[in-house]
């Protein structure tokens, strides 16, 4: 049994309020993290420019269009797994949303397994 649910109002402005708090642990972990490289650091206003205009602009399209237009317009911020390396602001977006995006599929997608008794 393949359980989908739709995004509801309320869950998308949970995930705004996710991805905003992922930004600042997010580049904290950039920040002290070997993994990541110190040349992404210059790249954080930039990233949280672009995070605050596709939010706003998930904000307006919930309210004019629904849901669904809201969250296809968040995950654009999330698109761009490739074979190409991410651009840094994109490479500091992945790291971002990469957590709220696990959490909304989690909530929308529950394995059937977790709802037996």
């Amino acid at each position: 049994m393949d359980i989908q649910l739709s995004p509801t109002r309320a869950l998308i402005e949970q995930l705004h309020t996710s991805l905003r708090q992922s930004f600042e642990s997010s580049c904290e972990h950039i920040r002290t993290s070997h993994f990541y490289p110190d040349e992404l650091i210059p790249h954080f206003p930039a990233a949280r420019q672009q995070l605050d205009t596709a939010i706003r602009e998930s904000e307006a399209l919930l309210a004019s269009a629904g849901p669904q237009d809201a969250l296809s317009r968040l995950y654009e911020l999330g698109a761009g797994y490739s074979s190409e390396r991410p651009t840094p602001v994109r490479e500091i977006l992945l790291e971002v949303t990469e957590g709220p995006f696990l959490w909304l599929s989690a909530v929308l997608n529950p394995d059937p397994s977790d709802l037996l008794p």
